[in-house]
């Protein structure tokens, strides 16, 4: 404790500080200043608001996981279309009447409409960007409070998926000079959607037996794909390490992947969210690769192997020419083999 003298002065110890060896070296140094607001801030909604907990140092997550995938602070997961930012300030110290006069917020980088005054409230100073709180303001410097209350409502339509950090500073009062402030932070994870993927068509042609699948997760919340190639009817897929793709940046994944077949294939990604209650996405596409069919035979693509595609063959044949579908006996060349084979096709989709 410091205890002012008469004369308004007061005698501060500062630590001389020591080396490894012993020796002082008056190096050390005090800092100090007025109070700064104190108090609690937390997040609210009526409906669709979770907290995930911050990981513990050990334990709660495998000692395989890097540190700085660890999760360090409390993570706030809101689902529905608003919540509100509260915060209530104390008196940090009772013998100093200057207590706060005013709060702001921040959500990201700032300067964005969040209370509808226009565009952002405070536009010049360190706290440029800023929003005044506009539901409830309501300070202790000036009143009899005990506690300050500023609340403001957010509308998360405003917000992108995934991850935003929030910034609340309460002003102490002072009449002139830099703001001195004290600030709270939380982190909200928005998820009111299913998040949303683009899949890349393969780099296969007809004949390969494994391809490449790039998935991109257009709103960056997802951690995890697994990508499945011509799944049977009526099977649903279950995640499992050989269809897991591994991420190559922030929002895109790659796979390469067998079951590949001539004509029509069928892609089924399955997609986990890296915090949130939609964890779980699945998109189907289909690609073609050759021909455009995948009844073998069917050479101009109409969905039928008959005399249609013989008139469509020859000249292929005749040209030389390397037509992969055309390879009915998978030998890497277009020979008599294949042609007979093709005959055999089309006789058997006549009848």
């Amino acid at each position: 404790m410091l205890v002012v003298n008469g004369l308004g002065r007061i005698t501060v110890p500062v630590p001389a500080n020591e080396d490894s060896g012993g020796n002082v070296t008056d190096n050390g140094y005090v800092i100090y200043g007025p109070a700064t607001p104190s108090g609690t801030l937390r997040l609210t909604a009526d409906s669709g608001l979770t907290a995930i907990p911050a990981d513990p140092p050990f334990g709660g997550v495998t000692q395989e996981t890097p540190v700085y995938e660890r999760r360090l602070t409390p993570v706030h997961v809101v689902t529905d279309d608003t919540f509100r930012i509260e915060l209530a300030t104390t008196k940090t110290d009772p013998n100093d009447p200057n207590w706060d006069d005013a709060a702001a917020f921040r959500i990201n980088r700032g300067w964005q409409d969040f209370n509808g005054s226009g565009d952002a409230d405070i536009t010049a100073g360190p706290y440029a960007g800023y929003e005044r709180f506009t539901d409830v303001a309501e300070p202790i410097f000036g009143t009899a409070r005990e506690e300050g209350r500023y609340e403001q409502t957010i509308d998360a339509s405003l917000l992108p998926e995934g991850q935003n950090f929030i910034s609340v500073v309460a002003f102490r009062h002072r009449p002139s000079g830099d703001p001195l402030t004290g600030e709270w932070r939380e982190t909200v994870w928005v998820d009111r959607v299913v998040a949303p993927l683009a899949v890349s068509a393969p780099d296969a042609t007809c004949g390969d037996a494994s391809a490449r699948v790039v998935v991109d997760s257009l709103d960056g919340t997802v951690g995890e794909v697994f990508v499945f190639v011509n799944v049977p009817d009526g099977v649903t897929p279950t995640p499992n390490a050989a269809a897991r793709a591994t991420q190559i940046d922030r929002s895109r994944f790659q796979i390469v992947r067998p079951g590949w077949r001539r004509g029509v294939n069928q892609i089924t990604v399955i997609a986990r969210e890296t915090l949130g209650d939609h964890e779980i996405s699945t998109s189907v596409q289909t690609f073609t690769l050759g021909s455009g069919s995948d009844v073998a035979g069917d050479v101009n693509g109409d969905g039928v192997a008959n005399s249609e595609d013989v008139y469509a063959v020859i000249p292929v044949f005749e040209a030389g020419d390397y037509v992969c579908e055309l390879d009915f006996n998978a030998n890497d060349v277009l020979d008599p083999g294949d042609l007979d084979l093709f005959k055999d096709i089309v006789r058997a989709g006549e009848q």
